[in-house]
């Protein structure tokens, strides 16, 4: 689905996954077709139903469709896995530093660094 000035609804063929067509329709060579029949106006470009239709794509067995589109899946719920992992990290990270800084701005550990004679 679209959102523009109004709502564009797509509907799959029966051969076409609709979990694949997402995917699809989301990969930066389909995103840039469909930018580039695109209409320009104020603050947004308009892509309606007929120019969504101009849009060409191959269409792979069903099963293929479906052994993609659960692939992704996995891979998508893995990446998002670590990508919650990593923000916890940094978010971690955050607190030592700030503690870090705590503890140096009240005198609870020494940062001074010893300089040696003769530099």
């Amino acid at each position: 689905m679209t959102f523009a000035s109004y709502l564009v609804r797509i509907r799959a063929k029966v051969t076409m996954s609709p979990r694949f067509l997402v995917y699809l329709l989301n990969i930066p060579p389909l995103l840039e077709s469909a930018r580039s029949l695109a209409l320009p106006s104020i603050n947004q470009a308009n892509l309606n139903p007929t120019r969504y239709g101009q849009i060409k794509v191959g269409v792979l067995p069903l099963r293929e469709q479906d052994a993609i589109a659960e692939y992704l899946d996995r891979e998508s719920t893995q990446i998002d896995g670590l990508i919650a992992k990593v923000r916890e990290g940094i978010e971690k990270l955050k607190e030592y530093r700030t503690a870090l800084i705590s503890a140096a701005v009240t005198g609870k550990i020494d940062v001074r660094e010893e300089v040696p004679r003769g530099s």
